[in-house]
């Protein structure tokens, strides 16, 4: 007997390839060409050699080291792995790791600014212990530590600040791997009163008037110089002399121009005044500012706070409220017909100023009010927003189609003909989508089975019929619910070029790429040409054919994740597509159905946080 200890020396890292070809002999060269060409690979076998041909790849390389011993401990493993890396384990490449989209680093004179480099070797892992050099040019400027060495993550550091304005080159090199070459930061050094950092100043200014009157939220502007000049990314703090108004933020960077804003709101009726002050570094300046609210008699205000978790602004994004107080609710409209959204204090029935698109999900009857409001949000701002009520007997200004990148209630919101249709299958044409009664219907049964004549490499696809939307998006979400009626395939397509690219969530329980399966199936995957697809993630559980599902699928960063009526089901990393529209799609699944409401917005992680606060009227 032979006691193997195989000993991990690489975790791996990803490398994206196209048009890969890899070879290799087999013993069993038929189970390859077998399990490989299930997963829609183009693979054959040539005397016991099997050649596997792929247009498009995410390889991830692992290193083992194989040796025989005795059931050697953890401890043992872990010095032959130690001792394996130094020996074969190499440096082979240095990469950025702060400022990595950023062209040039802006600082003022005298302020600081962290820069970095990873060492990673040829499996992408990070190397530990390599020695680092920091070198800036031309001189004037300091970068400490000028060597280094890297840390267990691979990573080094060096903080870059020079008291004289210019421009800079900021290199980081592996001495003992010159073939590494260098990672260079352009740093440019703007001038901030005589070169010290002293002499920095702050006006404050109000875009509609510090006296207005007519205005329940103002804008504050803070332009923020050194010696005279902008001074950009430079941070400023707002404050206010009262608990009767809200900042929109209370830290802000200035922009390229020098410029930082917020806005002010008063949290109580009538006319008033505050004063408002900015402070950048130990430079402030303040002013009064009037503001006057008017709300109606017998209207309910309840301040909410949404805060944007992200150092990027979000624009049009949808947040969802839910407000499950029964007193509140009791207060509503049973249909929440009365409720009205607003960015400031208004008379919300006769005022449109400063109103925001809202949707209603699930109304104050089922016990808990979930709307979708639209709003913008600066990068890591803390947004305030106003909920009224009243139970007075007017519309419902509830509307998705202003709240979403895509909605369709199935009823009216959208006709066929703003869709795209695109019919792929070739038995059973055409298709025959119609929309009715808040359902989207395929009343065909097309579905694609290779021509005859070429069963050894025909053209491979799981859609008969797709129903395009005109959104393109890359980090996204898409709500639909399904009743599949059939047994065969359905599901949602996105990031859709073509027929031969695209991603798509499917679900079927019979009729599957032209073969009925031995079970049902859950999957994400890619297809990647006219005869391939990649599985990203699948499962083998059965979709109800009888009753209503909600899919939730999502793309961010390239992740992908499907919920189940609230159950993550499915999860993938891929981002190999980042353009493409999103629809829905069917493949022989004859009088399939599609149950509003029909959603696509844009999703980021993480989503802005929303606090539920006092309710002032």
């Amino acid at each position: 007997d032979i006691d193997l200890v195989v000993v991990p020396i690489s975790y791996g890292g990803d490398v994206v390839a196209k048009n890969v070809t890899i070879v290799f002999d087999s013993v069993y060269p038929e189970y390859w060409v077998e399990t490989l060409g299930a997963l829609g690979y183009d693979v054959r076998n040539e005397n016991g050699r099997v050649i596997v041909n792929v247009s498009d790849v995410k390889l991830r390389f692992y290193y083992l080291f194989l040796t025989k011993g005795l059931s050697i401990s953890p401890k043992e493993s872990y010095e032959i792995y130690r001792s394996l890396r130094e020996m074969m384990i190499e440096p082979k490449d240095i990469v950025k790791v702060t400022y990595q989209n950023v062209d040039s680093v802006v600082v003022g004179t005298g302020q600081s600014a962290v820069l970095g480099v990873k060492v990673l070797d040829q499996f992408r892992n990070p190397v530990s212990g390599e020695r680092v050099v920091v070198s800036v040019d031309p001189g004037g400027a300091v970068v400490n530590p000028s060597e280094t060495y890297t840390d267990l993550e691979g990573n080094a550091y060096a903080t870059f600040q020079s008291n004289i304005a210019g421009d800079y080159r900021v290199s980081f090199t592996c001495p003992d791997h010159p073939e590494l070459g260098a990672v260079v930061y352009n740093v440019s050094v703007r001038a901030v009163g005589g070169g010290g950092g002293g002499n920095i100043a702050v006006s404050l200014s109000c875009p509609e008037g510090w006296d207005t009157d007519g205005y329940a939220q103002k804008t504050v502007r803070a332009y923020v110089t050194g010696d005279g000049q902008p001074l950009p990314g430079y941070e400023v703090v707002f404050a206010v002399n009262s608990s009767d108004v809200v900042l929109g933020s209370t830290s802000v960077k200035t922009d390229i121009n020098g410029y930082a804003e917020t806005t002010i709101t008063q949290l109580k009726t009538g006319k008033n005044w505050y004063r408002v002050y900015a402070y950048a570094g130990s430079a402030f300046d303040y002013h009064d500012i009037l503001l006057n609210t008017t709300v109606p008699p017998n209207v309910h205000v309840l301040v909410v706070y949404i805060e944007n978790l992200l150092n990027v602004p979000l624009d049009n994004y949808p947040v969802r409220i839910t407000i499950d107080d029964p007193t509140i609710l009791n207060q509503m409209n049973a249909d929440g017909s009365d409720l009205r959204v607003a960015e400031s204090l208004i008379d919300p029935y006769n005022q449109t100023e400063g109103k925001l698109p809202y949707w209603i999900e699930t109304p104050p009857s089922s016990g808990v009010l979930s709307f979708w409001v639209k709003v913008n949000l600066s990068a890591n701002e803390n947004k305030t927003i106003f909920v009224y009520w009243s139970g007075r007997d007017v519309a419902s200004e509830s509307n998705g189609l202003s709240v979403f990148d895509w909605f369709d209630d199935f009823n009216g919101a959208h006709a066929l003909s703003d869709y795209v249709i695109e019919d792929v299958g070739n038995q059973e044409t055409p298709s025959y989508w119609e929309i009715s009664g808040g359902v989207l219907y395929q009343h065909s049964n097309i579905y694609y089975r290779f021509p005859p004549g070429n069963p050894s490499n025909p053209p491979n696809y799981n859609i008969g019929s797709v129903i395009k939307t005109p959104v393109s998006l890359n980090n996204f979400e898409v709500r639909i619910k399904v009743r599949p009626v059939d047994n065969d395939a359905g599901g949602i397509v996105f990031n859709y070029v073509s027929s031969n690219e695209h991603y798509a969530f499917a679900f079927s329980n019979d009729f599957w790429f032209e073969y009925n399966t031995p079970s049902s199936i859950r999957a994400i995957y890619k297809q990647i040409d006219d005869t391939s697809h990649v599985y990203l993630d699948y499962d083998n559980v059965e979709v109800s054919q009888t009753s209503i599902t909600e899919f939730v699928l999502r793309k961010y960063n390239g992740q992908i994740e499907v919920y189940q009526n609230g159950a993550l089901i499915l999860s993938a990393s891929d981002n190999d597509y980042t353009t493409g529209y999103i629809g829905l799609f069917t493949n022989a699944l004859y009088e399939g159905e599609f149950h509003a409401p029909f959603i696509i917005r844009k999703y980021v992680e993480p989503e802005p946080k929303v606090t539920i606060g006092e309710q002032i009227y």
